[in-house]
C-alpha cells in the first residue's frame, strides 16, 4: 500500500476540497469535507464481508488531528484483529440502551434526583451526540429555573400547581425560556412514569390542570417581535451612511451586512480566518448560532474585500474589528450602539431616522433597526423582490445565511454545487448595497 506523508496540522485547516482527502499516518485515516463541514473518519475493508466502509471520528471542531490518528490507529489494530467497526459500534449502543431500560438502579426520589438520572439516560442512549450543547443547556434550566423551586420536592408529590408555580415568572416573559423549561419538566415526568416511579397524570401535562392554570396566564405573554429591519429599496443609502460614519463599528457593521452575518461572528472574526486571495472567511463553530454542524465557510464579494483591505491591522491583535480602545472582542452593544448614534445625529439636522417601517407602523412607536435584522432579514427580503426571486435558488439563499436545508439528507446532497451560486448571489448584494457609495452623506458624526 502506498504510504502518504503525514499532513501537518496546518495543511489539514487549508483543505476545502470536498470529499475524502487521505491525511498519512495512520492507513485509513481521512478527513471528509462536506459542504462547510469538515470530518475526520476512518476507512477500511471489513474482515467479515470485505465491503469497503468508514467510521466517524469526529468534528474538525471537536478533537484534534492527533486525537483523530489515535482513534485511527485503534481502529486499524481492531480491524487487524477480524472486528468490523461498525458492528462493534453498533452492538456497544445496543447494549448501553439495553442497560439504561433495564437499570435496576433507578429509584423515585426528589425531583432533582430523577431530572439527573433522566438526562444521565438520555447521553447514554445518545440522543444528545449530535447536538454539543444539549447537555449544558438543559443543565442550565435546571438550575437556574426548575431546581430551585420543584427540585427538593419528591416527585412524586408534585402537582400541576407545582409546575405552575414554577413556570409563572417566566410565563409573561420569556418565550424560549418558558418553552424549554415545560418541555424539561414534562420530559421527566413522562420518563418517570415510563420507568414506574410515577402513578397516574403527569403533573406538567399542558392537556390537564396545568394547561387551566397557564390559560390565566396567557392575554399577558410577552408576544415575541422581529429584529428592527431595514426596507431593501433603503439599504444602498444607508450603506453609504454607515461608511462614511468612519468608526470601527460602523465597519463591523457594514461587513456584517455584506456578509449577511450574525453580530457574533462579525465581532469575533479573526485575520487568520479569512483568505483574500480565496474570497473566503471561514467561521469556527464557536462564532455560530448553532452548534455541532462544524465551521461555516463565508464567501466574500468584492466589496466585502474591498472594505477588508481598506482596514487597518492593529498591532497584537488578530481580531478584523477589535475593540478600539482595549483592542479586544468588541461587545454586542457597541456594535448595536452604532444605529442609535446616527439617529440622533440625523435628529439633530432634521433628517429621516433609521427605523423597520413596517413594525413601527403596526405597533405604533419608531422601532430602531438593529444589526441583526437589517445584516439577515433585510438581506432575504432582497433575494425575495422580483426581479430576484427567479434570479436566485432559494436553497442557495439559506446557505448564505449558514441555515441548514431541510432536504431529507441532513443539508448536505448539494451544498458543493452551490458554492458558485453562493458567490453570485453575495456578489450581487455587495453591488446593490454599495451602489450609492459614490454620492455625499447627510450625516455628520461630530456635527
Amino acid at each position: 500500500m502506498k504510504q502518504v506523508k503525514p499532513l501537518t496540522v496546518k495543511q489539514v485547516a487549508a483543505i476545502t476540497k470536498q470529499g475524502l482527502t487521505c491525511l498519512g499516518g495512520v492507513n485509513g485515516l481521512y478527513l471528509m469535507v462536506k459542504g462547510e463541514g469538515k470530518y475526520y473518519v476512518f476507512r477500511y475493508a471489513s474482515p467479515l464481508t470485505g465491503k469497503r466502509s468508514f467510521v466517524s471520528l469526529g468534528t474538525t471542531s471537536s478533537i484534534t488531528l492527533a486525537q483523530a490518528r489515535e482513534k485511527a490507529a485503534k481502529y486499524a489494530a481492531d480491524v487487524r484483529d477480524g472486528h468490523d467497526i461498525a458492528q462493534k459500534r453498533r452492538e456497544q449502543r445496543e447494549k448501553r440502551k439495553l442497560a439504561v431500560l433495564v437499570s435496576p438502579q433507578v429509584k423515585a426520589g426528589t425531583f432533582e434526583a430523577v431530572a439527573k438520572q433522566w438526562l444521565d439516560a438520555r447521553v447514554k442512549t445518545g440522543y444528545y451526540d449530535k447536538n454539543v450543547r444539549g447537555v449544558s443547556v438543559v443543565e442550565a434550566y435546571l438550575s437556574r429555573n426548575i431546581n430551585p423551586v420543584l427540585g427538593k420536592m419528591p416527585v412524586d408529590a408534585i402537582r400541576a400547581q407545582d409546575v405552575f408555580r414554577c413556570l409563572k415568572p417566566i410565563w409573561t416573559t420569556t418565550t424560549e425560556a418558558k418553552n424549554k423549561c415545560l418541555t424539561i419538566i414534562n420530559g421527566v415526568f413522562r420518563w418517570a412514569q415510563a420507568m414506574g416511579m410515577l402513578e397516574g397524570e403527569n403533573p406538567a401535562d399542558k392537556r390537564g390542570a396545568l394547561g387551566v392554570l397557564l390559560e390565566n396566564l396567557s392575554p399577558h405573554v410577552k408576544q415575541p417581535r422581529n429584529m428592527g429591519a431595514l426596507d431593501p429599496e433603503e439599504m444602498p443609502e444607508f450603506f453609504c451612511e454607515l461608511m462614511n460614519w468612519g468608526t470601527i463599528a460602523s465597519k463591523a457593521f457594514a461587513f456584517a451586512i455584506l456578509t449577511a452575518s450574525r453580530s457574533k461572528a462579525v465581532r469575533t472574526a479573526r485575520w487568520s480566518d479569512i483568505d483574500l486571495e480565496a474570497g473566503t472567511w471561514t467561521c469556527p463553530e464557536s462564532a455560530m448560532k448553532v452548534k455541532g454542524r462544524g465551521i461555516f465557510v463565508v464567501l466574500l464579494s468584492t466589496a466585502a474585500i474591498r472594505l477588508l483591505k481598506s482596514l487597518p491591522r492593529m498591532a497584537n491583535t488578530d481580531l478584523v474589528f477589535p475593540s478600539p480602545y482595549q483592542h479586544k472582542v468588541m461587545s454586542d452593544t457597541g456594535l448595536g450602539q452604532i444605529v442609535g448614534d446616527m439617529n440622533k445625529q440625523a435628529k439633530r439636522q432634521g433628517l429621516p431616522l433609521w427605523i423597520d417601517k413596517a413594525q413601527t407602523e403596526t405597533l405604533g412607536k419608531d422601532i430602531r433597526i438593529t444589526v441583526h435584522g437589517t445584516s439577515r432579514a433585510t438581506f432575504k427580503t432582497w433575494t425575495k423582490l422580483d426581479a430576484n426571486l427567479k434570479r436566485f435558488d432559494r436553497d442557495a439563499v439559506e446557505l448564505c445565511l449558514a441555515h441548514k436545508l431541510d432536504d431529507g439528507y441532513g443539508g448536505a446532497y448539494d451544498r458543493a454545487a452551490m458554492l458558485e451560486e453562493r458567490r453570485r448571489i453575495m456578489d450581487a448584494w455587495g453591488e446593490f448595497c454599495c451602489s450609492k457609495l459614490n454620492q455625499p452623506a447627510k450625516l455628520r458624526r461630530k456635527g
